[in-house]
C-alpha cells in the first residue's frame, strides 16, 4: 500500500479541561410599568424647588449648631392653596374682568399645587367612563400645554395683549 496521507480536522476546544458556556441571548431590559412611571411624576419634586430647600435646611442647622440666634430664615411667601386658588378663579371672589394671563397664570399655579398635594394632573382626562382609558399620552399632552401655556406667561412678562397674541400665535393644539 501507498503511504496515503489522511487529513483529519480535530476541535481542540473539545478537548480543552474548562467548559465553555453557551452565549445566551441578550435580554432586553424591562420597561418600567405606567404605574410606576405616574407614581414617579406624581411625586416629582423640581430640582429648583428641591435645591432651595435644602440650601435653607443647611442654614437653619448651622444656626441651631454654632448658637446663631440673630439669624432669622427668611421669610417664604405663603403660596396659596389649592381651595384659595380655585375660589379665586372659578368661586364668587373671582374678578369678573379679569385678564387672561392673570387666569392662566392662576390655572397653572392650581395645578401646581394640586399636584403637589398629591392630587391628579387637572389637565388630565378625569371621569367614570374613561378612568382606566388614561394612556402615557393623555399625561404627555397635559405636560405639553401646560408646558405652552407657561412659555405664553413668560415671553408676556406681564402684558396681557402681549399675552393673547401668543396664545394665538402658538395655537395650543
Amino acid at each position: 500500500m501507498k503511504n496515503q496521507s489522511i487529513k483529519f480536522k480535530l476541535n481542540l476546544q473539545l478537548f480543552a479541561d474548562e467548559q465553555q458556556k453557551e452565549s445566551e441571548p441578550q435580554q432586553e431590559p424591562e420597561l418600567p410599568s405606567l404605574d410606576s412611571v405616574l407614581d414617579v411624576k406624581k411625586n416629582y419634586v423640581p430640582k429648583a424647588k428641591y435645591d432651595r430647600l435644602q440650601e435653607e435646611y443647611k442654614r437653619a442647622v448651622s444656626a441651631i449648631i454654632n448658637g446663631d440666634s440673630e439669624s432669622q430664615p427668611e421669610v417664604v411667601e405663603k403660596q396659596p392653596t389649592a381651595e384659595e386658588l380655585t375660589a379665586m378663579l372659578f368661586g364668587p371672589a373671582r374678578k369678573e374682568d379679569m385678564p387672561n394671563i392673570e387666569a392662566v397664570s392662576k390655572l397653572l399655579k392650581l395645578r401646581e399645587q394640586i399636584m403637589a398635594e398629591g392630587g391628579a394632573d387637572p389637565f388630565v382626562p378625569h371621569g367614570v367612563k374613561i378612568e382606566n382609558k388614561i394612556t402615557s399620552a393623555d399625561y404627555n399632552r397635559a405636560e405639553y400645554i401646560a408646558s405652552q401655556l407657561q412659555e405664553c406667561v413668560d415671553e408676556a412678562d406681564g402684558d396681557p395683549i402681549a399675552f393673547n397674541n401668543l396664545l394665538r400665535k402658538k395655537g395650543v393644539r
